[in-house]
């Protein structure tokens, strides 16, 4: 059973769901069991934050307060102002306009805002959990080769597959190895229900005049912006947790804690929340390696977001949905901490405004009035204290969305490849440096440089590719 909510209601999430099931059973050939549309999580947002935490105590001080003015003599006029001197309305207000503010800039600027209830938890987050699906790059990768023919050792077919992944030609052979002249990948179909979690690797064989010389395991390049999503979630304070595909284990250094391809993402969120309490989820589907499990899991967690792959299925079940890159993810987890502080502000200013209106109750105000139609009835401290937080909520999410995209680090293995076909792809044109860089004063020209192969060499020693 796939556990689903909504903060919206608990009907809201019906027709959200049924999507999901349609949308993933079409675009990516799985089946989702009927139980991802009916069935209840009771813990997702169920967590208390900041406000949740003072709102309870100020409906308890404001009982107490009511049941100590007619203790005290009073009537049902000085109850009543008891208990509206401890409304937290400022509390309210404050992560309200923060949550409406942040979901119309992050809506403004193309990401789709499924459970806007989802804004309003960015300040209990605790652990946020990384899907290494999220990180997934725009081009293939080798992340490993074997060479099963003479002539054909682990480089060789490394370089040639790479090169076949990229459309490009295959570098030229050394003495001791074999030409690469119609060689081809042959895929190997993956065995396994959809259910399983995703782990991003496909295996290939390597052909060659129609005879196999080698096989490969081939993942995706790590996307550009996966450095500043690791560094911004780390400055949230958060437990940072990277589930690995195939592809990411060298990110490792950049998180709390790691778990290998193929862990659960829905048990693994599961097991989070009631360890150490509200988790955010960023992951996404693919159409090579979509999983009901990652639907699960986004249905579950306390804030969904859901990379779009306009390829694969939808991921209805995520409370947010971005764009195609992670500088969208980026600014969710940028907004975190600023969320925490605007709450926290937000209940200060209502601790702020209660006390100042219980102290004018307690001292009694002679210019007090019960005109409902007065200025000074309308201004008083809790109003003002609301008013107040109104407009910090408001600026604290105008300055998350202001904040400058982060900037792209790729993470593309250059040591690894042949000098002429990283030329190619920096220049983006046919590798013509040999030509380019010659020295026109009849000097020596440059040559290949054995460093790929000597840097594949010892990485491979260290099983890091």
């Amino acid at each position: 059973m796939v556990p689903v909510i909504s903060s919206a209601g608990p009907e809201s999430h019906v027709p959200r769901h049924n999507w999901a099931a349609t949308a993933a059973g079409d675009a990516s050939h799985i089946v989702v069991d009927g139980a991802i549309d009916a069935a209840i999580d009771t813990a997702k947002g169920s967590m208390a934050g900041p406000v949740e935490t003072y709102v309870d105590q100020a409906a308890n001080g404001s009982a107490v307060a009511a049941v100590g003015a007619l203790l005290a003599g009073g009537g049902p006029a000085e109850a009543g102002e008891a208990i509206l001197a401890g409304v937290p309305k400022a509390a309210h207000l404050g992560r309200q306009a923060f949550a409406a503010i942040l979901g119309r800039g992050l809506a403004n600027s193309g990401q789709l805002i499924l459970d806007p209830g989802a804004l309003r938890r960015l300040d209990r987050v605790k652990v946020v959990v990384i899907d290494g699906a999220a990180l997934r790059g725009d081009h293939r990768a080798v992340l490993r080769a074997r060479g099963d023919e003479p002539g054909w050792d682990d480089d060789r077919v490394y370089e040639v597959a790479d090169a076949l992944l990229h459309g490009e030609e295959a570098p030229e052979p050394d003495p001791d190895e074999l030409p690469a002249t119609g060689a081809r990948l042959k895929w190997v179909r993956a065995q396994g229900p959809s259910a399983a979690p995703a782990q991003g690797l496909e295996r290939a064989d390597l052909i060659v005049d129609g005879e196999t010389v080698g096989s490969v395991d081939v993942g995706w390049e790590v996307d550009p912006y996966a450095i500043a999503l690791l560094q911004t979630a780390h400055r949230t304070g958060a437990r940072v947790i990277l589930r690995h595909v195939a592809g990411t284990e060298d990110l490792a250094a950049s998180v709390g804690a790691t778990h290998p391809p193929g862990t659960p993402l829905l048990r693994l969120v599961r097991e989070l929340r009631a360890d150490r309490g509200p988790v955010l989820l960023i992951t996404a589907l693919h159409r090579d390696f979509a999983s009901t499990d990652t639907l699960a899991a986004l249905a579950i967690a306390d804030v969904g977001v859901a990379l779009d792959d306009p390829r694969a299925a939808t991921p209805w079940t995520a409370d947010i949905i971005t764009g195609t890159d992670l500088a969208a993810a980026v600014r969710i987890l940028s907004a975190l901490p600023v969320a925490r502080s605007a709450s926290e502000s937000a209940v200060r200013l209502a601790q702020s405004g209660t006390t100042l209106a219980g102290l004018l109750l307690v001292t009694g105000d002679p210019r007090r009035t019960t005109n409902p139609l007065s200025l000074r009835r309308w201004f008083n401290p809790v109003n003002a204290a609301a008013a107040t937080a109104l407009v910090s909520g408001a600026f604290s999410a105008g300055k998350v969305l202001r904040l400058p995209d982060p900037t792209p680090q790729p993470l593309t293995a250059w040591h690894a490849l042949d000098p002429e076909i990283v030329y190619s792809r920096l220049a983006g044109g046919p590798g013509r440096w040999r030509t380019s860089l010659a020295p026109r004063n009849g000097g020596a020209a440059w040559t290949t440089s054995p460093t790929p192969r000597f840097w594949r060499r010892c990485a491979n020693r260290r099983g890091t590719w």
